[in-house]
């Protein structure tokens, strides 16, 4: 999957119009199911929260911790988000 995801870019980059579109989602696909579902998204979400409060309050970067968090919320709902979408 990698090497298509780097092979897409390229084609991507240097403007060719060939790209086959049903790649293109399953690629985007299995990118998604990989970041959102199960533990990539529990680990990111962990990190995540630890970072909003690192920045947020202990060197009192209130913008950087906001945006942290944020980033957490979004780790953390939106594979249920997206499951319960698909699912109507």
């Amino acid at each position: 999957m990698e090497s298509d995801l780097w092979q897409m870019a390229a084609a991507a980059s240097s403007g060719a119009s060939g790209v086959d579109i049903v790649r293109y989602q399953a690629l985007v696909t299995w990118w998604f199911q990989t970041i959102f579902y199960g533990w990539p998204a529990r680990i990111l979400a962990a990190l995540a929260l630890l970072l909003a409060f690192w920045r947020g309050i202990y060197h009192q970067q209130l913008i950087l911790g906001a945006l942290f968090f944020i980033l957490c919320v979004l780790f953390t709902y939106t594979g249920s988000v997206v499951r319960v979408l698909a699912g109507l």
